[in-house]
């Protein structure tokens, strides 16, 4: 909602879209775990909403931590409601 706010072409929204969507992918973990990375890059994807659904991901399918399931996915809600909040705000 914010990228198609501030733009207003739909082929640019849509590129930007997929732009910040596959940098998240990268820089979140996804495909190569974060210690690989270095301190800088993990310190950018430790804020990465990607990064918290991965970790919920992993402690309720791998780890089995509830704990640490409902924690990433507070911090998702929290990010979601954010930006959210952001998104009514630039579309008009």
């Amino acid at each position: 909602m914010i990228i198609g706010g501030l733009v207003k072409n739909v082929e640019a929204t849509s590129a930007l879209g997929n732009t910040v969507a596959f940098t998240m992918m990268f820089l979140s973990g996804s495909f190569w775990m974060l210690d690989a990375m270095p301190k800088f890059i993990q310190d950018v994807a430790k804020v990465l909403p990607l990064t918290c659904f991965r970790e919920a991901f992993r402690g309720a399918l791998i780890n089995r931590d509830i704990g640490i399931t409902l924690f990433n996915l507070g911090i998702l809600a929290l990010w979601a409601a954010g930006r959210m909040m952001l998104g009514v705000i630039f579309v008009k």
